[in-house]
């Protein structure tokens, strides 16, 4: 995962996950400490990645007042 998105990149993502996964235990959302494992956190780390991976913007190339001759 490092390779492709950056340490600090990546850093930020893991805290945010890790703050919504003490959200979760906070709201009783994660019922024991054996619903918690590095595969949960990581897939999660994961989805997160791949959801801004996929949010972000397309390059494109506005031609609208281009006259062709």
């Amino acid at each position: 995962m490092r390779a492709t998105v950056g340490r600090d990149y990546l850093a930020q993502t893991c805290r945010a996950v890790l703050d919504d996964l003490r959200a979760d235990i906070q709201g009783g959302q994660v019922g024991s400490a054996d619903e918690l494992s590095d595969e949960l956190v990581l897939s999660r780390v994961d989805a997160r990645l791949r959801a801004d991976r996929e949010a972000q913007p397309l390059a494109m190339v506005n031609a609208s007042g281009t006259i062709l001759h």
